[in-house]
């Protein structure tokens, strides 16, 4: 509704008219002063973000997690230096991730987690847990030499050039999801999906990609029953999948292969084939597919492509993100 205001009986130009459009000049200001906001802002939380990297790789937060500290008090804690460790936490303070009392004296201000912030930075097993995130961006951008010279030739990166940290934020920051929603919520909601599971003969399910077993290791652990098989071809992956299914105590109903899914003599092995966060990452995720039916005993499929862009969420913008600096686009996806 209009607010301007005329003589009695007079139609307001506003009302008669509609809103007057911003003149070019405006409509182009706004656009540019957002974008330098926009921009502005995502440097400030990169920079956030590879101090969380620091914080979570040198022992910073669990240190802190004992109690609050001084720099000096902290350096001795992880066996830095001092000064770094200053330099730090008066980041981490001005970033808000931490908490600072008032003290003038630098060398004596006290630093500390907030409440809830512990959860976020260092509980592997919630939800809520995202410091691996930091680790995934780092390895990102190590890697962007490479990928500029695969937008240049076509080609891709491969997973090994990522190096370590691409796999341990994957690992990290999609094992609380898997254990804690993958058998109680997920799979319930498929029908007759869990019952399958629970019954005899025994399920055998195939777990493509399965990075470093977390999702497999849910499924054995949900499901006694059923055998799992996790295949991915990542070496390092399997290796760590294996300690890992060791200590959660299920090595006796699930196994780590490396091997390809495409794999001609596993075809029709498997009642359940499944694949958790990977065929987004996959260079030709259509035939991934293609491979994971082929693994059915039936044939059926296991689940089926989409078309078309998502929709502009922060789940699916994160996608685009990882596909096209990850040398492995979305738009590689084709139609069967």
């Amino acid at each position: 509704m209009s607010t301007t205001v005329g003589p009695p009986g007079q139609v307001p130009v506003e009302a008669a008219e509609g809103p007057r459009r911003p003149s070019a000049p405006q409509t182009e200001a706004a656009g540019r002063d957002a974008l330098v906001e926009r921009l502005f802002g995502a440097c400030i939380g990169a920079l956030d973000l590879l101090h969380v990297y620091v914080g979570d790789h040198l022992g910073l937060y669990q240190a802190l997690a004992e109690g609050h500290a001084t720099p000096g008090e902290l350096a001795r804690r992880c066996d830095i230096d001092q000064r770094y460790a200053r330099e730090w936490l008066e980041q981490q303070a001005v970033a808000g991730i931490l908490g600072a009392d008032d003290a003038t004296d630098a060398d004596q201000r006290r630093f500390s987690l907030p409440p809830g912030h512990a959860e976020v930075l260092l509980d592997g097993d919630s939800l809520s847990f995202l410091a691996p995130i930091a680790s995934g961006v780092v390895s990102l951008a190590q890697t962007l030499p490479l990928v500029l010279r695969a937008f240049r030739s076509g080609g891709g990166v491969s997973f090994d050039a990522f190096g370590q940290d691409i796999r341990h934020f994957i690992s990290r920051i999609n094992r609380p999801m898997f254990l804690n929603l993958l058998a109680s919520d997920w799979f319930p909601k498929v029908p007759g999906l869990a019952e399958r599971l629970g019954a005899d003969p025994p399920a055998r399910v195939a777990d493509v990609g399965c990075g470093t077993g977390w999702s497999s290791i849910a499924i054995a652990a949900g499901f006694p029953n059923c055998k799992v098989v996790g295949l991915d071809l990542d070496e390092a992956s399997i290796a760590e999948a294996r300690v890992n299914a060791a200590a959660s105590g299920v090595e006796d109903r699930v196994s780590f292969d490396v091997r390809d899914a495409a794999d001609p003599a596993l075809a029709g092995r498997f009642d359940l084939v499944c694949a958790f966060e990977t065929i987004h990452d996959m260079c030709d995720p259509v035939g991934a597919l293609h491979a994971m039916r082929s693994l059915r005993t039936d044939g059926e499929p296991s689940s089926s492509p989409t078309s078309g862009l998502p929709t502009r969420s922060r789940s699916t913008q994160t996608t685009w993100n990882d596909s096209s600096l990850g040398g492995a686009p979305c738009t590689a996806c084709r139609r069967p």
